[in-house]
């Protein structure tokens, strides 16, 4: 924490590591695996490669048989979830914030300020023996499911202005361009290399205004003022995006009225 010049803030950093977290054995690693995109899981592609093996369709959808002790699991094993691999994260965390006097303005006001940015420095899985991948900087996809998104920047800045009674505030959210887990997974292959595989920088503006009278407060708003739509790539989470990351709503306004007694 440091305070001059009228700035307060912070730096922080982090460093998370889980062993043996709670995986749901992911059809694509087996699938990699199995056609050597993997280091040297199956060199030669070998059709009866543990790996080739331990993959089957079940009612028009690909599923994991754990067949081989090598992949942790036994001859009769078919399980959903598992205790194996590892999880490693570690980054920054940003924080800044000023308050600035605007009596040259209007009497009693004020301008505060803040900001706040991650930068992710890595996010390591190992999901089979020997084999690590790290996804910092990659948009997830529907082998992954919601929430596996990792930007390698996220900011969001807040500025209010208040003169009493109004306060008027904005917020703007940023997430940093990523490319698809899939290339990780299947490097090479063009489907995963492809533009319309990857997401763009996104920036979100949202406004409101605020008043206090007496023991009232009414606040309106408007978020995601500019419409931005979410990116839409392939292979995605969920309807052609990340709903867990991205805002798939669109503009929309708001009215708020609290009452205290």
């Amino acid at each position: 924490m440091f305070n001059r010049w009228g700035f307060v803030g912070s730096i922080d950093y982090y460093n998370i590591k889980i062993k043996k977290p709670i995986f749901g054995p992911d059809p694509n690693y087996f699938i990699a695996a199995c056609f050597g995109y993997l280091g040297n899981l199956n060199p030669n592609l070998d059709p009866n490669n543990p790996y080739c093996q331990g993959v089957f369709r079940q009612g028009g959808q690909i599923a994991v048989l754990l067949a081989s002790p090598e992949i942790g699991g036994d001859a009769t094993s078919n399980f959903t979830l598992q205790n194996f691999g590892k999880v490693k994260t570690s980054g920054i965390d940003f924080q800044l914030g000023y308050r600035l006097p605007t009596d040259f303005v209007l009497p009693a006001s004020s301008l505060n300020m803040s900001l706040y940015v991650n930068y992710l420095i890595d996010f390591k899985v190992e999901q089979l023996p020997g084999v690590t991948q790290d996804y910092a900087g990659t948009v997830s996809y529907f082998g992954a499911g919601l929430g596996t998104s990792f930007p390698r920047w996220k900011g969001l800045f807040n500025a209010a202005w208040t003169f009493k009674p109004i306060t008027l505030s904005t917020r703007i959210r940023y997430i940093n361009h990523m490319k698809n887990r899939a290339e990780l997974q299947f490097p090479g292959e063009p489907q995963f290399t492809s533009d319309i595989a990857h997401t763009p920088n996104v920036w979100y503006f949202d406004f409101a205004a605020e008043a206090n009278i007496k023991n009232m407060t009414l606040r309106l708003g408007l978020n995601n003022a500019f419409d931005k739509d979410p990116p839409v790539y392939n292979p995605n989470v969920q309807s052609g995006t990340d709903p867990s990351l991205f805002d798939v709503i669109g503009r929309r306004a708001y009215v708020q009225a609290t009452v205290k007694f």
